[in-house]
């Protein structure tokens, strides 16, 4: 068997009881139709910009909304060298617009990109929506190296 961890005996435990109840139902309720909203630019573009200011070691370098409906965030980083605090750093960023509902996973293609879903379940006499975001890092330069491994 393959170890997870330099230390690892192999025995982990389970789970707790429902633990994962919250991300079944945000997976539900994404694979429901019309659950993407329209406009993320306009949904989350503004919590965004109001939260830029006042952490100076982003950059906005651009966003657009793709094809496929999920919206592009295009950003600079600086002075983050090792992956868990550019990780640390972008759950921060995350923070600024994630709703009730919220996965994040970090995948590596040209830089580190992270995936985000998030969304608000029905309540109040509105439907369960959502956004599908991508957190894209600029150059490796401004964000550490993209082969990093640190866990």
């Amino acid at each position: 068997m393959a170890r997870r961890w330099p230390d690892d005996t192999g025995a982990g435990t389970d789970a707790p009881a429902g633990s994962g109840d919250a991300a079944a139902s945000l997976l539900a309720e994404l694979a429901a139709p019309g659950w993407l909203a329209e406009d993320p630019e306009a949904h989350l573009g503004p919590k965004l910009r109001a939260w830029l200011p006042a952490h100076p070691e982003w950059s906005l370098t651009g966003t657009r909304t793709l094809d496929d409906g999920s919206w592009e965030i295009q950003v600079g980083l600086a002075g983050v060298r090792r992956a868990r605090d550019r990780r640390a750093a972008a759950l921060a960023l995350v923070g600024s617009f994630a709703e009730d509902r919220c996965f994040v996973e970090e995948v590596r293609e040209t830089g580190p990109t992270f995936v985000i879903v998030t969304g608000q379940p029905a309540r109040d006499g509105f439907r369960a929506h959502g956004h599908v975001v991508r957190l894209v890092l600029g150059p490796r330069g401004e964000t550490g190296e993209a082969g990093e491994a640190d866990g």
